[in-house]
């Protein structure tokens, strides 16, 4: 578990949420009333919860789409923090399907300096080779720990398991077992994979604004069957926890 963070915190006024597909979108929606509108020629759905306002958007699949559109919104609409919720595959053979986790930090398992010495994390989107060793920026995006607290505030008043660590994010759908153990052990601490919360964090790291992932788990690292089968049959349960999730979030009014 991680460590509150000291200071006060007061709950934004103005949130994005993110999320990768249709059925976690969908998931969401059914939470709240959201009217649909265009921004910056985007698709957003905004609802009005408790006195905050909620945008809500499908960014698609993958780093480069999610991380483009969420920096068209975030400077149309200028949230306060920036939720990423939706789905992810398990890292750690200790979650379940429909478990929450609350991301400490992010790192792109695959933005990597393959040399001759070995292999390095980059950072993503800076330099590295041309830097001396001492310069060069840290691979892990970190998480607004107030952020962290809130979302695990929320799974605890929604009745759903939670976990506090490392997501690993990428360009590929890791569907191999073998290649999940394989990312847990070069990563001390990661629970959870996805496409999307790299480029998104890079965006959100570089603009200043507070952002935390919080996925729910939809296929596990175990001795079961295919990820791919699994996936696909628990997939809607997931996304269903991720809204619940949200739901629980939405009810602490701003400055509450």
């Amino acid at each position: 578990m991680q460590p509150e963070p000291s200071g006060s915190f007061v709950p934004p006024s103005r949130v994005l949420v993110a999320v990768a597909m249709e059925v976690e979108e969908r998931a969401l929606r059914d939470r709240l009333r959201f009217g649909a509108q265009t921004v910056a020629g985007v698709p957003v759905l905004t609802a009005e919860r408790e006195g905050r306002t909620v945008h809500l958007v499908r960014t698609g699949v993958g780093p480069v789409r999610a991380a483009v559109q969420t920096a068209f919104l975030c400077r149309e609409v200028r949230p306060d923090a920036v939720l990423l919720l939706g789905v992810g595959g398990a890292l750690s053979p200790a979650l379940e399907v429909g478990d929450l986790v609350v991301a400490s930090g992010i790192v792109q398992h695959d933005c990597v300096l393959y040399g001759e010495a070995g292999d390095e994390l980059m950072a993503p989107g800076a330099l590295h080779l041309s830097l001396a060793p001492g310069e060069r920026p840290p691979a892990l995006l970190r998480c607004d720990p107030h952020l962290q607290a809130w979302a695990r505030s929320a799974a605890l008043a929604a009745g759903i398991a939670m976990h506090a660590g490392l997501v690993l994010s990428g360009n590929s759908f890791i569907a191999s077992k073998a290649r999940k153990r394989a990312l847990r052990a070069l990563h001390e601490g990661a629970l959870l994979v996805d496409m999307e919360a790299g480029g998104i964090g890079q965006v959100l790291r570089d603009d200043g604004i507070p952002f935390v992932a919080a996925k729910t788990v939809a296929d596990r690292l175990g001795d079961g069957g295919a990820i791919e089968a699994e996936y696909r049959d628990f997939l809607p349960r997931a996304a269903a926890n991720a809204g619940a999730v949200l739901d629980a979030l939405l009810a602490i009014p701003p400055g509450g």
